[in-house]
Order: C-alpha cells, then sequence, then structure tokens
C-alpha cells in the first residue's frame, strides 16, 4: 500500500508489488536492490471547468549501497530511480479529453525492514523525488494543475522473504 503526491492535484493512494535483493555485506556496505511496480489513482478531481480522474502507472529501482542491520531490523539508505505515466481524463467539461504523459523522476528514499517471522517481513519506505519535467493540466484555458518540483513517497508493505 502506498501513498504518494505530485502525480495529480491531491494525494494518491496506490498499490504495488515489490521484490528485493540483499548481499549480507559487512559493516555499513549491506547493498540492496530494489524493484517496485504500482498503481495509483485519484477520481472526481474538481477544477474550474470540468472534473479530472488521475492515474499513476510505473514502477521505481532503489540502489542502496548502505544499510545498518540489528537483530531482525534492517534500514537502507537509496537512491531512486522513477518510471512511469501519468493518465489523466476531464469531463464535465466543454471539450473532454484524456491525456497520457511520460514520467520521470530521481531521488533518494529511506527502507526500513522488520522480520515478523522467520519468513515475513514488513517495509516502511519513505521517497523524497525531483521530477525530471513538470506536466501541466488544464481545462482550457484555464491551467488546475502543475506538477510540483517534489514528489513524497510513503510505502507499506508485506514481503515474503527467501533464505
Amino acid at each position: 500500500a502506498a501513498l504518494g503526491n505530485a502525480t495529480a492535484p491531491r494525494l494518491q493512494p496506490g498499490l504495488g508489488l515489490y521484490a528485493a535483493l540483499a548481499l549480507r555485506g559487512a559493516g555499513w556496505l549491506r547493498p540492496l536492490l530494489q524493484l517496485e511496480l504500482s498503481h495509483a489513482w485519484s477520481s472526481g478531481v474538481v477544477a474550474e471547468g470540468g472534473r479530472a480522474d488521475f492515474r499513476w502507472d510505473g514502477g521505481q529501482l532503489s540502489l542502496c549501497p548502505l544499510g545498518v542491520r540489528w537483530a531482525a531490523i534492517a534500514g537502507h539508505g537509496c537512491g531512486v530511480l522513477e518510471l512511469g505515466r501519468i493518465s489523466a481524463r476531464g469531463y464535465d467539461s466543454y471539450s473532454p479529453r484524456a491525456e497520457r504523459r511520460p514520467w520521470m523522476a530521481l531521488g533518494a528514499a529511506l527502507l526500513f525492514s522488520a522480520a515478523l517471522w522467520e519468513r515475513i517481513e514488513l517495509q516502511l519506505g519513505l521517497g523524497l523525488l525531483h521530477p525530471l519535467w513538470r506536466d501541466q493540466f488544464a481545462f482550457a484555458p484555464q491551467v488546475f494543475y502543475t506538477v510540483p518540483s517534489l514528489r513524497f513517497q510513503l510505502h507499506l508493505g508485506l514481503g515474503v522473504r527467501f533464505p
């Protein structure tokens, strides 16, 4: 489960899957590579001139060279590349239409995990990303949303661990 901003005028809930490869390492060098695929949505955004629904589909690649582990708890600092697509559909307007735009952002994240049982882990992720381009959405001629320069993300997930 996830919550994020920037790809729509208000916070977007989302669902996704993640897979991670963690190396044992030593000291602070405990590398982790994580891939997340997700879908987020925001429906019924009201703006002057109409309503809009927003969707975000995409993925993140997190490269985490540094990490710490203490008993069943681990934390990692990561660099993140996010690729995806924003879909916006306008309706209840003079000229309804839909737009699909590519999305790319770079940033950093903190990933925390805790082993709940032998094979089940709980993961919490916090990310801050910068979109590489900032689209605008409008019901002509009024722009009602411009992508901000920072994107915040929060996700909480359950994982199955393999030895």
